[in-house]
């Protein structure tokens, strides 16, 4: 089994690092971007620094999303921001989300349909749920989950990939490309090391890579085993993308005792880290 170490892409201090995906705002060449969760914050990778490159105030910024006219989606606390191609928001669509959840990560995959995952929030929390949305509307696809997180498809578009932090599950659930309709869920992973599962993505060959938050590492998981482990010197590792061969891995500090702080000074930091393997295909959302 390999572990190696995932080395500095660009310093930072985010709350709660998220959502990293590679997308063009604003016209711009597409580029790593990734959010601040809990400040509702989007910065650019540029280089060796990251800067703010969208701001929502009051808000949640969970997920990034790209469509397939050149806008760009930002999942927020219960609703979506549309991007157009300058950069600036377009429209809102207001979610009826069930009270007591926010949005978390999300995604699109190979029908077009943008997957939401919905996870428990604020004083009276309520169970989460994976919507799909769509030109056919909003669907609830899974329900009763504990924490709704990573969400990612094989690259010939057969399997969804989605995590339910709670119980510390890896599902893989039949997926038809074409209409988004998905069939009966199968346990791939089922983590009972410490940490909890977070974000994913997945490579050319299907295998998937999962950040562990407390963990600190992103495990590669092949055929449901694990292959290798990245650690990341930064406990609270939240998520991951693929940019060719560059894995890059966000963090977080919050909630991070002065201890741990002390020990991983680089926590919140945008990381990287060399594979052998390229990303898969990137599925964009339609939305009319």
């Amino acid at each position: 089994m390999i572990a190696d170490l995932a080395v500095l892409a660009a310093p930072g201090t985010a709350r709660l690092g998220e959502a990293p995906r590679v997308v063009a705002l604003g016209g711009s060449a597409p580029a790593v971007h990734f959010t601040d969760l809990l400040e509702g914050t989007v910065f650019r990778l540029d280089g060796d620094e990251a800067s703010a490159a969208l701001e929502f105030p009051g808000e949640t910024a969970s997920a990034i999303i790209p469509l397939d006219d050149g806008r760009t989606v930002i999942a927020l606390h219960r609703s979506l921001a549309v991007l157009g191609t300058d950069g600036d928001v377009e429209r809102r669509i207001e979610l009826d989300l069930p009270a007591g959840t926010r949005l978390s990560d999300a995604t699109a995959g190979p029908s077009g349909h943008l997957w939401l995952g919905v996870v428990p929030a604020g004083d009276d929390p309520a169970p989460g749920q994976l919507l799909r949305l769509g030109d056919d509307g909003v669907r609830v696809a899974r329900e009763g989950l504990g924490f709704s997180n990573g969400i990612g498809f094989t690259a010939d578009g057969s399997r969804l990939l989605h995590i339910d932090s709670t119980p510390g599950i890896v599902w893989s659930i039949p997926h038809d490309p074409a209409t988004g309709e998905l069939g009966e869920p199968e346990r791939l992973y089922v983590h009972d090391e410490v940490g909890a599962l977070d974000g994913l993505c997945l490579d050319e060959h299907d295998r998937v890579y999962v950040a562990v938050f407390g963990g600190g590492e992103v495990l590669c998981l092949d055929g449901g085993a694990v292959a290798a482990r990245i650690l990341v010197p930064a406990l609270r590792v939240s998520s991951c993308v693929l940019d060719g061969r560059s894995l890059y891995i966000t963090t977080a500090r919050v909630d991070a005792p002065e201890e741990e702080l002390a020990e991983f000074p680089l926590s919140g930091s945008l990381f990287r880290f060399e594979l052998d393997a390229s990303n898969g295909p990137v599925w964009e959302g339609h939305l009319s």
